[in-house]
């Protein structure tokens, strides 16, 4: 679980930008938020950010759901929206009018450059001809460095 509050701290970091300021009302998306929600607890907890997590597993999504209804208070911060085409990230995800400050999703997580390399090759080496998405952590051009500016 380190690795998951770093990458939220990191990211924490490039939102605050040149004034060092972490903005308290951010809007982030998880793509593919999983069944523990673990992003969204996070940075809900640690930062009191606002999330939409999407997800496209229905067991994960039923588990990530469960984890909100037993407590009330993450309705607030975290809401859920299932995503049933594996080819369309954002569509169905992102509702009109809807703007983020970050999106977000899970990296892959390894040992070493070595156990990385290893990664790659054996899904290079396994994959079919679906397209790939990269792990991602995307920062939109809303200004956090000039002072008031949101």
């Amino acid at each position: 679980m380190p690795g998951r509050a770093d990458y939220i701290h990191h990211l924490a970091d490039l939102l605050a930008g040149d004034s060092g300021e972490v903005p308290k009302d951010a809007t982030i998306l998880d793509i593919g938020t999983g069944a523990n929600l673990i992003y969204p607890l996070i940075g809900a907890h640690g930062y009191g950010w606002r999330f939409t997590g999407s997800e496209i597993n229905p067991q994960a999504f039923a588990s990530a759901q469960a984890i909100i209804n037993g407590n009330p208070g993450l309705t607030r911060q975290i809401r859920l929206r299932r995503q049933k085409e594996s080819q369309a990230i954002f569509h169905g995800v992102i509702h009109k009018n809807e703007t983020y400050d970050a999106t977000l999703c899970n990296p892959p997580f390894h040992d070493s450059a070595e156990s990385a390399r290893a990664g790659a090759s054996a899904s290079a080496a396994t994959s079919d001809s679906a397209p790939k998405v990269a792990s991602i952590l995307a920062v939109n051009s809303r200004s956090y460095g000039a002072k008031g500016a949101k």
